[in-house]
């Protein structure tokens, strides 16, 4: 869990330095010709797959509605930076197109997990990427995987019995590199669009999920343990190397 002097301590950072790393993608194309029944042509962004994941750069502020039309409920709003300071980047879960007009089915961060909606395609960039996290409870371990091939397989400490990693599917909201190693969340946090089923609050946070790596009081536990109060800690060697891949919007499947 992430503490709220945490949360200071990284926008203060953010703020300092540009310390996110850009990663290349592939520019997605909007098709030419549109549908007037509202289904998805060829070409537009899809659900997630094994081996691919769009993902919505979000470019202009704009709303969050309950469905793929201006008349439907605004349910929130998008914007292009995160309350980190960090660009705003969605996993896309589907599509439609209305009137002509693409809309984007996105995940966004905040309860309750799961929490979704539309947005207009005019307020995004839309890329691609082949990456995908998978964090087992059980085992204890998180795998990546690019383009549906696993690259990695670590041993991880997940939540206490007491204080469960919540499962699910999810992204990764943001990336934090932290300068201080010995920090207890080690050198990156990469917060996540979940939330304690438990802790409503911790530390004056709002009981968010990430996946974070490990330095002072935190290297008491070994990985393989449950023994946090929901992050995902893991060696800082092996959160070093995903921050450096993974983009943010990538999928995270909790199980």
């Amino acid at each position: 869990m992430m503490p709220a002097t945490t949360h200071r301590h990284l926008r203060a950072l953010l703020a300092a330095a540009a310390c996110l790393l850009a990663l290349a993608a592939v520019l997605v194309a909007a098709p030419a010709r549109a549908l007037a029944d509202g289904t998805v042509q060829v070409g537009d962004p899809a659900a997630p797959t094994s081996s691919l994941s769009y993902l919505a750069q979000i470019v202009y502020d704009g709303p969050l509605r309950a469905g793929p039309s201006e008349s439907a409920a605004v349910t929130g709003a998008v914007s292009t930076k995160t309350h980190w300071g960090g660009q705003t980047q969605l996993l896309v879960l589907g599509s439609a197109r209305t009137g002509g007009d693409l809309w984007l089915n996105v995940r966004v961060d905040g309860r309750p997990n799961g929490h979704n909606g539309w947005i207009s395609g005019a307020l995004a960039q839309v890329t691609t990427t082949g990456y995908r996290i998978e964090v087992s409870r059980a085992s204890k371990s998180l795998r990546l995987f690019n383009g549906g091939r696993q690259i990695k397989s670590i041993k991880v400490v997940v939540g206490a019995p007491g204080t469960p990693t919540p499962a699910g599917s999810f992204a990764i909201a943001d990336k934090l590199q932290v300068t201080d190693t010995n920090n207890f969340l080690g050198s990156w946090v990469l917060p996540l669009t979940a939330y304690s089923d438990i802790l409503r609050t911790f530390d004056g946070g709002q009981g968010q999920i990430a996946l974070h790596g490990r330095g002072g009081a935190s290297l008491k536990v070994p990985v393989g343990k449950a023994a946090s109060h929901g992050c995902v800690r893991i060696e800082n060697t092996n959160i070093n190397r995903i921050a450096a891949l993974v983009p943010t919007g990538t999928p995270v499947n909790i199980s």
